[in-house]
């Protein structure tokens, strides 16, 4: 009881609640990095920082108990909230690819290749995790040679410094793919890395007295084929009983995870359609559903069923592009402090798509595509973070506060879609719009099958159109002003 009293009361703390994200450079051409930010009970989106440093799916972040961003990492140089590197905190994750990427393109190319923990005992230290991805000679592949913990200070006058950083592993490993997941003590962190082409797991304790313990290695499941895991997501449930990963063979590996003793038990692949292009993976809060993505295809599959291949929904085909012509996607997932769950577009576009009901069943999750147009360009994916929500212990009750930066606040609550259900035809109208702005019908694919500009009401016929459930969208210059779903009787 007191070590879930501890859980309980540490990942109340705020460690997620504002997310940087971007291709790094000028906003004002759609550049640089802009921020999810999750206080003040809602939702919002804005640009933050111009500056080169990019921040992906490479990269991790971490904010203060209070909701305040203050590390962020692209897994080459360490940074505090105004983009400066911190003492010592430069060369990061050393060797050919550094080299290569990190000066020119500000980015390591390498998906969940660092990742922040919290220290829970000490509000005034980090930890950050770091995986280099190295091409081998020998081997003709990508493999990672070095695990590294790095352990970050904050001074008296708030400034940060990286004291140590210790090389945890030195062998062959598995590329990418870091996460962790709260011990059952409340106060370390679960780890690990997987021998090349093994089904050997190396595990690490990070935080508490002794800073980090491992590696623990068992053996479990088939080999890991380096060529098969590909750019495939890894993930623990917020109940903390399953790891699982996407790969582009066996489609969802899913493995037993006991967080008292770190063993992990292989439970089984779950094959799904598209697995060949398989990359995102998260689970819903109450760990039931596990969310994949495939790269244009969003599917959700239920942990409880018997047969959980046999309970796929295909919830949507996401094939579309942005005002400037570049393809959306969809790719990694990451679970919010809202409950919602956050689909990167897997392209560097501006938008990000948004489950707002991951623990309902099938197409009552509510996928909304594009549900954020952001101030700048995503590199890809969002940035890397652990399994905050233990237990499913994230806020409902944060309110959607996105609102299109080119429109006036309430000209979202003035656009109206009816009658719901339709039959002959639907209505769009607004009291105040008086611009052009185009109307999108959606199948339950994700096709748009109906693209209407207009302006201030039009009523567009459907009698053309089966029965069934679709989804639609109002936008102005390609930014997202509303969307919801509607029923065809």
């Amino acid at each position: 009881m007191c070590a879930l009293l501890a859980s309980v009361h540490t990942l109340a703390q705020k460690y997620d609640y504002q997310w940087p994200f971007g291709d790094g450079h000028t906003i004002a051409n759609g550049f640089g990095i802009s921020l999810l930010d999750f206080n003040n009970s809602q939702v919002t989106v804005s640009p933050f920082a111009e500056t080169d440093p990019e921040m992906s799916n490479a990269g991790s972040f971490i904010c203060d108990k209070n909701g305040a961003l203050m590390l962020m990492t692209n897994n080459c140089e360490v940074y505090d909230r105004d983009f400066q590197v911190i003492s010592n905190g430069d060369s990061l994750t050393p060797g050919v690819t550094f080299n290569t990427f990190c000066a020119d393109y500000g980015d390591y190319p390498a998906d969940q290749s660092s990742l922040f923990l919290p220290a829970l005992d000490n509000d005034s230290v980090f930890y950050l995790l770091h995986k280099d991805s190295e091409l081998s000679d020998a081997l003709q592949d990508l493999v990672s040679q070095h695990f590294y913990l790095s352990i970050i200070v904050r001074q008296e006058n708030g400034a940060f410094y990286l004291k140590e950083k210790r090389l945890l592993l030195g062998a062959n490993m598995v590329v990418n793919r870091l996460t962790a997941c709260l011990h059952q003590d409340g106060i370390r962190w679960w780890t690990w890395a997987v021998g090349y082409n093994t089904n050997k797991f190396y595990k690490f304790l990070v935080g508490g007295p002794e800073v980090s313990q491992g590696p623990f290695t068992q053996q479990s499941g088939i080999p890991l084929i380096n060529q098969e895991l590909d750019i495939g997501q890894i993930a623990f449930s917020p109940n903390a009983k399953y790891l699982g990963l996407n790969n582009e063979v066996h489609g969802a590996m899913v493995y037993a995870f006991d967080n008292a003793t770190g063993n992990l038990s292989y439970l089984n692949s779950y094959p799904y359609p598209n697995m060949n292009v398989a990359e995102g993976l998260v689970f819903s809060p109450n760990s039931r559903f596990l969310y994949l993505t495939a790269g244009r295809d969003l599917y959700q599959m239920d942990l409880q069923d018997p047969d959980p291949s046999a309970s796929i929904v295909h919830l949507a085909h996401v094939s579309l592009q942005d005002e400037t012509g570049w393809p959306i996607g969809v790719g990694s997932m990451y679970l919010g402090p809202d409950c919602r769950v956050y689909v990167g577009p897997g392209t560097t576009t501006f938008y990000i798509h948004t489950i707002h009901q991951p623990n309902e069943k099938g197409l009552d999750c509510q996928f909304e595509i594009n549900a954020i147009r952001a101030p700048t360009r995503l590199e890809f994916d969002l940035p890397n973070i652990p399994m905050y929500r233990f237990n499913g212990q994230c806020d409902g009750n944060i309110d959607w506060g996105i609102v299109s930066a080119n429109e006036p606040e309430d000209l979202r609550d003035d656009i109206r879609v009816f009658p719901n259900p339709f039959r002959e035809s639907i209505s769009v109208k607004s009291e105040s719009m008086s611009d052009t702005v185009t109307f999108l019908l959606f199948d339950g694919l994700g096709r748009i099958i109906i693209r209407h500009e207009f302006s201030g009401s039009e009523e567009i016929h459907t009698h053309s159109l089966q029965a069934g459930l679709y989804f639609w969208g109002v936008e102005k210059e390609g930014a997202m002003l509303k969307s919801g779903k509607c029923v065809k009787n």
